[in-house]
């Protein structure tokens, strides 16, 4: 028994010289406590010194716990607050973006066939389509294709084309002007009887006037078949340029 005794004030004496207890020895912590444990199962009394030691030692390994756990919880949240984040990012994206490839050359010289352009779908959330703005819209008797043409004729109106140019008025019997229209490829050489506009309905046309298929020859554009407004050509990347409208004066 009195050699016990000795190894272990040895011991403690050994721990407190060199102050092996530290926040980041975990394992001195587990040392100092086994001793503590034999020390009061022998009777033998701790100085002054070893007390304080340990006791700081149990607070150190006490906040080293408390701090883990802290910042566990805070990359946990971090973790599940970037996700959450590029969630809404993506949801954001995929409800007002769309991405559509132009097929022929209805739109020349202005879009070109096998150019990619992004469709902003939330442009007409808060608003109506204005006339010579560039949309993407599912062609009415079949929506399983979605086509690119300009908005040239506005509901309610009337629309003649006439000698390549194209006439708008408010009545059958009303004046008509003509609306100038600097980015098509060449005048219609086809003729257009003046016809009136379901309310609700557009009439659209290919920029390459004589190489379109549109509302001249299949009809009116209903709002709701309306996807977007193009507004971005960004492939191929030589072609990079915005898809911008046209204002009448």
């Amino acid at each position: 028994m009195y050699f016990v005794k000795e190894a272990l004030r040895y011991g403690i004496r050994r721990l407190t010289i060199f102050n092996a207890v530290s926040s980041r020895d975990g394992l001195s912590g587990l040392r100092l406590s086994f001793y503590h444990l034999c020390c009061k199962k022998y009777n033998i009394l701790i100085n002054e010194s070893y007390n304080k030691t340990y006791a700081q030692s149990r607070k150190a390994l006490c906040y080293n716990a408390a701090t883990m756990k802290s910042s566990t919880k805070i990359t946990i949240l971090e973790i599940v607050g970037t996700l959450v984040i590029a969630l809404l990012i993506f949801l954001g994206v995929h409800f007002t973006l769309e991405s559509r490839q132009v097929d022929g050359s209805c739109m020349e010289p202005n879009l070109y066939t096998g150019q990619r352009v992004l469709v902003c779908k939330a442009a007409y959330w808060f608003g109506d389509p204005h006339r010579g703005d560039v949309v993407v819209f599912r062609k009415p008797g079949e929506p399983e294709r979605v086509l690119i043409k300009r908005i040239i004729g506005m509901p309610g109106e009337w629309i003649e084309l006439k000698d390549g140019k194209v006439y708008i008025s408010n009545n059958s019997s009303g004046d008509s002007w003509i609306i100038e229209e600097p980015y098509i490829k060449e005048p219609a050489v086809v003729d257009y009887p003046k016809t009136k506009l379901p309310e609700g309905e557009y009439f659209v046309m290919g920029d390459n006037r004589n190489n379109s298929s549109d509302s001249r020859s299949w009809g009116t554009l209903p709002r709701e078949n309306i996807i977007g407004k193009a507004w971005l050509c960004y492939w191929p990347l030589s072609d990079w340029h915005l898809v911008s409208g046209h204002s009448y004066h």
